[in-house]
């Protein structure tokens, strides 16, 4: 027997073990895979960048260092007029002033660069998932028994439950109420399936209580998911 029924109306007596959460659609998988793509080629563009900046300090470096040789050889001249210790002591007083000055200059670039490099990372990570929060959204609006396509895709985490809680937006009940006799019949075992109608639970969504466990399949849980899965790729590569 199915019926609708409040979500208020409804007292589970123990909280029921988390189940596997249902896999990703292909546009959902396709989006994270993008996403990643994308603030990979940032990172080694970046990378990139930070390389031609060290180039560029090192060659100063060593230009600094073959201008040094030649007013060594000018100082070391000039020393011998005014004492040749006297003259060398200067020159190398100045070419450490200069290579100081170099040096704080390089690392300063070092660290600007790689603090550019991790914000625009974490803009990129924003920005991805937006793209990947809008391409679901999307899904959903297209596909008008998403939610169905989530209970079907349960029953190989809830085989043999027989008390069945479907916890889903009013905007879905009227696809659900069509499709009750093709979701009763992939229920096999199932005494009863309730649809409880919950305004806090997003359309697209729904969570899944029985007496076996329990599947958190709201929008907003699997966007979670989504960024958990972008950040693992990013660390892989």
């Amino acid at each position: 027997m199915s019926r609708v029924i409040k979500a208020e109306d409804i007292r589970l007596q123990s909280e029921p073990p988390e189940m596997p959460q249902p896999r990703r659609s292909p546009p959902q998988r396709q989006a994270i895979l993008d996403a990643a793509q994308i603030i990979k080629a940032a990172r080694d563009r970046a990378r990139v960048l930070l390389a031609s900046a060290q180039d560029r300090a090192v060659a100063m470096i060593t230009e600094a260092a073959n201008k040094a040789a030649e007013q060594e050889e000018t100082a070391f001249h000039q020393g011998y007029q005014r004492g040749l210790a006297e003259g060398k002591k200067e020159f190398l007083g100045q070419i450490k002033g200069q290579l100081e000055k170099l040096e704080a200059i390089l690392q300063e670039a070092v660290n600007v660069r790689q603090a550019a490099m991790e914000l625009a990372e974490e803009d990129l990570i924003k920005l991805s998932l937006l793209i990947a929060e809008k391409i679901v959204r999307k899904e959903i609006q297209l596909d008008g028994e998403i939610t169905k396509r989530v209970l079907t895709e349960a029953i190989s985490y809830l085989g043999g439950a027989t008390k069945i809680f479907v916890r889903v937006n009013r905007q879905d009940l009227p696809t659900l109420a069509e499709g009750e006799e093709e979701i009763r019949r992939l229920f096999l075992d199932a005494k009863t399936i309730t649809f409880v109608e919950d305004e806090t639970i997003l359309p697209g969504g729904c969570i899944i209580e029985t007496d076996l466990g329990r599947i958190d399949a709201r929008l907003e849980t699997r966007l979670s998911l989504m960024k958990k899965e972008l950040l693992e790729v990013m660390e892989g590569d």
